[in-house]
């Protein structure tokens, strides 16, 4: 199918847009020291994403063509296979070997086929295009027909949040390939991409109040329809899907730059500079006095602080040999995960293990997400609920900032 070059470049400033509007996720994610198994699972999966956005704006923009489709499809196959063990490291165990057969012959038949050049025919993209939907059912059936009693409440929520966000995701990225004679209709595959960007950005934060994440989704589909019909009366255009293109650049550009603000507002100084204003100015004559002072720094995440006789109903006054064998003053869910199906070692006791439980299950009653200890001789445990994905680095300096300060004022 021949497309009008206004389309071809409208594509092309499309995924600009979308490489750009991911560009701030990727810095985010490879400048943390510490990154937990989905975080490097989904850093690679935009990685991916934004190579693939990258080589279509030349593609698309500049007439490029051969080795550059051929590099799109291996991209595209990619981004499968990145969410493929994505949902593995979700479901925390292997998927059945047949499937990774199937995906392994499919990955073998297609490459095959791009070294011989035969992916400029039509029954090669619709088989590429069922290849793509196998995979994506297969993938999401097992991760929404899994024995949910395997799962804690929590992880539940994790999976059934990526569910929703995997199964509508790639059927924007699917509308990409134009195999069945459709009209020129925009190519939605940016959308998708940035869509994926702004869900893991906000993490939970966007599905912990579900009327904030709709009434914010509908807001920008009004606006954007309504600032796209306002556009097309005034272009006087006889093309029937102009505005339907107005309406995506203008629901891109809000995610984009949704996308951009917060992670600028992540890394701004004055946001470090209140934080360190705040420990000067807390009050140092107890532990519990500069934690409540310092309680408000943590302004994107929700927290709670325990004392000792918070943990009486886990039959436990302390948790501080179980920090000093992990080696940290801060622990993740995932973290605890990761002790737990290491098994029993030289360094890690069965009885430490059963601690670490006891804290993967404070962790879980309270809906947080990591524990940090502050003190020795009278320990507090901070819990936070981190809602924003890349933010593992930040929360550890500054966790480690007031365990310093804390150990300080205890001396």
């Amino acid at each position: 199918m021949m497309y009008p070059i206004y389309v071809k470049l409208f594509d092309a400033f499309l995924n600009l847009l979308g490489a750009f509007g991911l560009m701030p996720i990727l810095r985010t994610y490879f400048g943390q020291t510490h990154l937990n198994p989905l975080e490097k699972k989904i850093r690679w999966i935009f990685l991916t994403i934004f190579s693939l956005f990258t080589l279509r704006v030349f593609h698309l923009g500049f007439g490029l063509s051969g080795i550059t489709r051929s590099l799109i499809f291996l991209l595209s196959l990619g981004i499968l296979f990145s969410v493929f063990l994505y949902c593995e490291t979700l479901l925390r165990r292997h998927f059945p070997i047949w499937l990774k057969y199937f995906a392994l012959a499919g990955f073998i038949f297609f490459f095959v086929g791009l070294i011989f050049g035969v992916s400029q025919e039509i029954w090669f993209t619709q088989i590429f295009f069922i290849y793509i939907v196998l995979i994506q059912v297969f993938s999401l059936s097992l991760c929404i027909f899994r024995n949910r009693a395997d799962y804690s409440r929590m992880e539940n929520t994790l999976i059934n949040r990526n569910i929703v966000a995997l199964i509508f995701i790639p059927m924007f990225f699917i509308s990409d390939l134009v195999i069945f004679n459709i009209p020129v209709l925009p190519k939605m595959g940016v959308l998708g991409g940035l869509l994926m960007g702004y869900i893991s950005l906000y993490s939970g934060a966007l599905f912990k109040d579900k009327a904030m994440a709709v009434r914010n989704l509908i807001f920008v589909l009004v606006t954007a329809f309504g600032l796209a019909f306002g556009v097309t009366i005034l272009a006087r255009t006889d093309d029937p899907y102009f505005m339907s293109r107005i309406m995506l650049l203008f629901v891109c550009l809000y995610l984009a730059g949704t996308i951009s603000l917060t992670v600028m507002k992540l890394e701004s100084k004055d946001d470090i500079t209140k934080f360190i204003l705040a420990i000067i100015e807390a009050d140092k004559k107890s532990i519990l006095g500069f934690l409540k002072g310092v309680n408000s720094f943590f302004s994107q995440v929700d927290r709670k602080i325990l004392r000792s006789s918070d943990l009486e109903i886990y039959n436990e006054t302390t948790f501080q040999d179980t920090f000093a064998k992990c080696q940290t003053h801060l622990l993740s869910i995932f973290d605890i995960q990761s002790f737990i199906q290491l098994g029993p070692s030289d360094d890690m006791k069965t009885q430490d293990l059963e601690k670490l439980e006891k804290l993967k299950d404070m962790l879980e009653k309270n809906e947080m997400t990591y524990i940090c200890q502050v003190g020795i001789s009278q320990a507090y445990y901070i819990l936070f609920n981190v809602p924003l994905m890349g933010y593992d680095s930040l929360i550890r300096i500054r966790t480690k900032l007031l365990v310093d300060v804390a150990d300080l004022i205890e001396k």
